[in-house]
């Protein structure tokens, strides 16, 4: 049964994007658009789920993670962290919080339900060049909560959320803080101030056509060629271009 059990978290553990940019769960193909018409044909069981309160008891609020203020709730912090590595991830589209409450009966025939922490859309690459979308739903949690007296009452709520994610061409993943809290994490902290950054279209502009000019350069040789621009608003910007991806 412990064997089995483990089997089953090892599984459901997911740390997409890595060195090898592989996302370990099956690939699938999916529409741009299915996410909302899934969403939209939801059942009667499954509804939009309620809004975050702030807790006195809980580390709870939002992450801006653009420029345009688009902002993702959280209610601990380790699901903060998560966002903050998902912002910067290649390919990610969509970080919904607490998407959708999924309805099932338990093994003694009560309703119960579940709610997923994140809904994660991305675009999956094939050989550096984009493919299908992909989504997840995720589930954020310590280690000592996964492992912990709860386990079972946790496990029959993931394969429900894996079974019905299923049923819609998604997958489940449950990311705990040894796939959060890594030096991707402290990466993404340094560059998330600067993707909040507003557009600075003008120097952006000559940062790309000297490197489509010139090639890759280092940071301090973007600052010398550009020498008319200050060299602090050129090292702002190319690190923006960089959270973006750019």
């Amino acid at each position: 049964m412990v064997n089995n059990i483990n089997s089953l978290w090892t599984d459901w553990f997911s740390k997409f994007e890595t060195q090898d940019d592989i996302l370990r769960l099956a690939e699938i193909s999916a529409a741009p658009n299915s996410l909302f018409e899934v969403l939209a044909q939801a059942t009667p069981s499954t509804i939009s789920q309620r809004e975050i309160l702030p807790s006195k008891l809980s580390s709870t609020g939002n992450v801006i993670i653009d420029g345009k203020g688009s902002a993702i709730e959280f209610e601990s912090r380790l699901e903060r962290d998560f966002i903050a590595i998902m912002a910067l991830r290649r390919g990610v589209r969509v970080i919904d919080a607490q998407p959708i409450k999924i309805g099932y009966l338990d093994e003694n025939s009560r309703p119960r339900s579940y709610t997923p922490d994140f809904l994660v859309v991305r675009r999956v690459y094939h050989n550096n060049k984009p493919a299908h979308l992909e989504s997840i739903f995720v589930e954020v949690k310590f280690t000592s909560e996964l492992m912990g007296p709860k386990s079972p009452e946790l496990i029959a709520k993931f394969r429900h959320a894996q079974q019905w994610a299923k049923r819609r061409g998604w997958r489940f993943a449950v990311f705990s803080e040894e796939e959060i809290r890594t030096p991707e994490l402290q990466r993404a902290e340094q560059l998330l101030p600067f993707r909040r950054a507003p557009e600075n279209t003008k120097i952006e502009t000559a940062i790309a056509s000297l490197l489509r000019r010139k090639g890759p350069k280092k940071v301090q040789e973007i600052q010398y060629e550009l020498d008319s621009i200050s060299e602090g608003l050129v090292f702002g910007e190319v690190l923006k271009m960089v959270s973006h991806r750019q």
